[in-house]
């Protein structure tokens, strides 16, 4: 039975300002399985196939008879290719399931949490009588540790969905590609995609991309010399009273991920809403004079959508000084 948030808790959920987990398990379980038996029935036709195209190689000799016992079992036949279907069907019923799982245990380590707030918010409005009132401003300390108790436990759901879960689903897309199913293999590519995009965007919610007061600097552009705006910029920098979002934990840990490569687990529409949200952070997080190394920075650039709207926002930032330096 799919568990759903108790009626008790909801209010406590509000205090925190997150929302519950509102994926099925039981359906998540019940695909999963499918998945499998599916995959397991093709591994029996595979080895019901199999078997009749050794009978007419045993049976039988001649130069195209080895041929075709070289094409069924060769990188390209027909015998490889079902068994790798069947094991791709196994590997998307195997990541659904571990899904479920991941489902569950957020969810109950959120109603455990959830339901320790609400006793100690509900002791302390008992005792602040006797107390004059003293243990009421524990209330909004209960809060902030249950949020953030939460958010991390968000943080390593997503974060194990992406490692462990998309990396199966990606398996599996690249075998049913190698065994002829490409619309198959393209949705569960696409299905691989989605899963990791939201663990990185959670992720990012996450990302320490703080940055020393009046030391946060961006860039846009390209020098005249063909260079990204990013070099020059690292050139202006210390790393340490001054930085760029890449020399940040969380930027230089997304940084590493190469988010853009051809091998990335997300496509390049997804990496670059990662890293807009991530720039976007970055800016809400600055203070004091925030600094933008531009030159011939197109209107639709990080910068110009994400990072500058969110500086003229920020009441933390007393000046931003944009910088051509090739004007």
């Amino acid at each position: 039975m799919t568990i759903t948030l108790p009626a008790e808790l909801t209010e406590p959920l509000s205090w925190i300002g997150l929302e519950w987990p509102e994926a099925d398990e039981d359906q998540l379980q019940a695909d999963g399985q499918a998945w499998i038996e599916h995959g397991t029935r093709m591994r029996a036709h595979a080895e019901r196939a199999t078997g009749t195209a050794r009978k007419v190689w045993l049976e039988n000799e001649g130069a195209s008879i080895e041929a075709f016992e070289r094409w069924w079992n060769g990188e390209d036949g027909p015998g490889r290719h079902l068994r790798e279907a069947a094991v791709a069907a196994e590997l998307i019923g195997g990541a659904l399931i571990a899904m479920a799982g991941v489902t569950i245990s957020l969810k109950a380590a959120f109603i455990a949490q959830l339901t320790a707030l609400a006793l100690e918010v509900g002791q302390a409005v008992v005792t602040a009588a006797a107390t004059a009132g003293a243990t009421l401003a524990e209330i909004p300390v209960f809060i902030a540790l249950t949020r953030v108790a939460c958010r991390k436990l968000l943080h390593e759901a997503m974060a194990l969905i992406e490692r462990e879960i998309a990396a199966l689903l990606r398996k599996a897309a690249k075998m049913l590609e190698k065994a002829g199913a490409r619309h198959l293999a393209d949705k569960t590519l696409k299905g691989s995609e989605k899963t990791a995009f939201k663990g990185f965007l959670h992720q990012v919610e996450n990302a320490d991309v703080r940055s020393p007061v009046n030391g946060a600097h961006f860039y846009s552009g390209k020098q005249p010399n063909g260079e990204k705006m990013r070099q020059y910029a690292e050139k202006q920098v210390d790393g340490v009273l001054s930085v760029t979002l890449e020399m940040t934990p969380g930027g230089r840990r997304f940084d590493d991920m190469k988010l853009f490569e051809h091998d990335s687990p997300i496509n390049r529409d997804q990496a670059a809403a990662v890293w807009k949200r991530l720039s976007q952070r970055y800016a809400q997080d600055a203070s004091g004079v925030a600094t933008g190394w531009t030159h011939d920075s197109w209107a639709g650039s990080i910068w110009n959508t994400a990072e500058k709207p969110a500086l003229q926002l920020n009441p933390k930032i007393t000046r931003i000084d944009e910088i051509d330096p090739f004007a």
